[in-house]
């Protein structure tokens, strides 16, 4: 249960598909079978979005248990609850969708020719996946990449992701009946979720409080 209220919204169309399912699709297509760490938590193929699930699960608990900031107004507050607990998911789910922009570089090792791989000429290369350009599937598809390699970047800073997962949030939540339901609360869910994935929260922000819960859990 999601406790964001109706499972339908004026239109007919399920929340379930428009806030989850097409969400999580989005995503995928731009982590695939990326890892979550290099040899830390989750770090198998596939690691960031089994991550990423389990986390943002652990925080909607998390959120469901608990209230956010009051607008002083018991009918403001019932209306911004709904989306507050799928901002508080949301940012769980995303908070670690900077690293595929600060940690990694993925190259094509193979690509598809024929119905058969064949590993990429130094002749012929491929340029590295660029997140900020298109999603993981959409370079693949592009190169026809069939395999790929994760190298994390030496000497990177710990955590410094956390400030780049938000430029993932537009192309994952899109421009459609999501983006609607965060900006149709009375108080500034959406500003707040951007802060929190930028890094600009004060520590005690009920979706950040969500977020640290579900990948305290996760990670533990």
């Amino acid at each position: 249960n999601s406790g964001i209220g109706e499972h339908r919204n004026e239109n007919g169309v399920a929340k379930l598909d428009y806030l989850f399912t097409e969400v999580i699709k989005r995503y995928i297509e731009y982590v695939h079978m990326l890892p979550a760490s290099e040899n830390h938590h989750h770090s198998t193929p596939g690691g960031m979005i089994v991550h990423s699930l389990e986390a943002s699960a652990h925080a909607q608990k998390f959120a469901k248990e608990n209230k956010p900031e009051s607008l002083g107004m018991q009918d403001l507050d019932r209306q911004s609850l709904p989306m507050y607990r799928y901002a508080a998911w949301l940012a769980t789910f995303m908070h670690d969708a900077g690293k595929v922009l600060r940690d990694i570089v993925v190259d094509a090792v193979d690509v598809e020719d024929g119905g058969k791989n064949v590993r990429v000429s130094n002749r012929s290369p491929i340029p590295s996946w660029q997140p900020q350009k298109e999603s993981l599937i959409g370079w693949a598809k592009r190169f026809n990449v069939a395999t790929y390699s994760v190298t994390y970047i030496k000497d990177r800073v710990h955590n410094q992701h956390n400030v780049d997962s938000v430029q993932l949030l537009q192309p994952v939540l899109g421009k459609g009946l999501a983006l609607e339901f965060l900006l149709s609360s009375p108080a500034d869910v959406h500003g707040r979720l951007v802060r929190v994935l930028a890094g600009h929260d004060n520590g005690r922000d009920y979706i950040a409080s969500s977020v640290r819960r579900g990948d305290m859990l996760s990670t533990s």
